[in-house]
């Protein structure tokens, strides 16, 4: 072989190995790039999970929070009247001995004694004039006097309860601020009231709290 021939073939070899190295080159520069291509999908697919996360946690921790209720304030007595279940608890005696003539309402009826309209809010027992009024329960007597309407008065109260009796024929016998006893004396029966006509009676009134209620359906 010419020393030409030889120069020749050297730079063969070596274009072939620039040409083999320049391939190698291209490959490699595009796996390159196919892997920044590929880079940005994963990227955007963690971003969304991410943020999926991140929607999603709060209401997971709103689920499994506790939230304090202020409880409910004490309520005022209702001012509805209450049932008889719910009065079981106070059975006053009756006041006195007699008959009852005229009953509990609450509807305005003509009142001829004091010409005009109005409710009755207890009941009237008739009975002999002076028969013994008693206490209907234990308690502390709250008013004593003598009403321009209502003549004698006594009022008692027993807790929730208050026992009113009106048209009584004396007040000597207790006193406000006097504690007694269930079935103790406090007055008689009278006719002192102005705005009840018709014979000796009692008019007997029971309040709970400040509503009043029909007396009968407690009285034993």
């Amino acid at each position: 072989m010419t020393k030409k021939t030889h120069i020749i073939y050297s730079i063969i070899s070596i274009c072939a190995v620039l040409a083999y190295g320049g391939f190698i080159v291209k490959n490699a520069m595009r796996e390159v790039d196919t892997v920044e291509e590929t880079v940005p999908y994963e990227k955007e697919e963690i971003a969304e999970i991410e943020e999926i996360e991140l929607i999603t946690e709060p209401a997971d921790a709103v689920s499994h929070t506790h939230i304090d209720v202020p409880e409910k304030a004490d309520e005022e007595p209702s001012s509805e009247a209450p049932t008889t279940e719910a009065l079981t608890s106070f059975s006053p005696l009756f006041p006195t001995v007699g008959t009852v003539t005229k009953y509990f309402s609450l509807n305005h009826t003509y009142n001829s004694a004091t010409s005009d309209w109005r409710a009755h809010c207890g009941i009237d027992i008739e009975a002999l004039p002076a028969e013994a009024v008693v206490s209907v329960e234990d308690g502390t007597v709250t008013a004593c006097y003598t009403d321009p309407l209502w003549g004698n008065v006594i009022e008692i109260s027993h807790g929730e309860y208050t026992s009113v009796y009106r048209n009584l024929s004396t007040l000597i016998m207790v006193k406000e601020g006097d504690s007694v006893s269930r079935g103790e004396k406090i007055s008689g029966v009278g006719s002192t009231a102005v705005t009840e006509s018709g014979n000796a009676h009692l008019h007997f009134e029971l309040m709970h709290y400040s509503e009043y209620i029909d007396p009968l359906e407690l009285l034993g």
